[in-house]
């Protein structure tokens, strides 16, 4: 094809027909710049389609850890449903709304209220694209915007966690000096028998237990307001996915 162009160029210059030859090399000059902008058009849909096949892998691994995230919240709830159930069966006890229980019974339940929450979340997708600076690969602006507070979404969290883990604190402190806690370790009772109306009398003890179910309650709050934020979250990463091709 080049060798045909070159021929009728020469041809053309031998002729002495100026014109045409002026034509043909602005038709040649158009041909080359089609070219070039052909070829940086394919470049571009090259370097398109890497970044959008690089977004649709982080966002694949952000779905799943969402899936992680949303199974932990699961397991904070349901644990924080049953110490403030305990926590509530005492004090149930202790204003009369409920008879008193066997002494197993009350050790079951009070050996149950010392727990503390500590949610741990998956978040290795996040770390890469703010660690990497690439998390403007990521189209959509609420997914993106999501991802760059995740760590700060969880500051309230974190603030209750720690006064949680105080009140356990102080809690298993009041065990420690008015239970035979060692006995937990081959589940046996940690109050002796008759025990039940001595402590549900005893305000050091009815106050430890109201200050470590307050945290706690708050929390139980914050994970189910978070498991429906993160739910959301997820189906709108889902859908992304789809346009993505998933």
């Amino acid at each position: 094809m080049l060798r045909f162009f070159r021929t009728l160029r020469e041809r053309l210059l031998t002729e002495n027909k100026f014109s045409k030859y002026l034509l043909y090399a602005i038709g040649e000059i158009i041909l080359v710049v089609i070219g070039i902008l052909i070829a940086l058009q394919v470049n571009t849909w090259n370097e398109d389609r890497k970044v959008k096949m690089k977004e649709k892998a982080y966002l694949q691994r952000f779905h799943k850890e969402l899936e992680l995230n949303l199974n932990e919240m699961d397991r904070l709830i349901q644990q924080s449903d049953d110490v403030l159930v305990k926590i509530d069966s005492l004090l149930a006890i202790h204003f009369g709304e409920i008879p008193p229980v066997s002494d197993k019974t009350f050790n079951h339940l009070a050996k149950n209220t010392v727990d503390y929450l500590v949610y741990q979340s998956a978040e290795a997708t996040i770390e890469d694209l703010v660690g990497s600076g690439e998390l403007d690969i990521i189209e959509d602006a609420q997914i993106r915007e999501n991802i760059a507070t995740w760590k700060s979404g969880l500051m309230n969290i974190r603030y209750l966690e720690t006064d949680n883990k105080k009140a356990f604190n102080d809690l298993l402190e009041y065990y420690r000096s008015h239970s035979e806690i060692y006995k937990m370790m081959r589940d046996g009772p940690i109050f002796g028998q008759n025990a039940q109306n001595q402590i549900l009398s005893d305000p050091v003890f009815l106050n430890t237990l109201t200050y470590h179910a307050i945290p706690l309650q708050m929390l139980n709050g914050e994970y189910r307001k978070k498991r429906k934020e993160y739910l959301r979250l997820s189906d709108r990463v889902q859908k992304e996915l789809m346009r993505l091709g998933n």
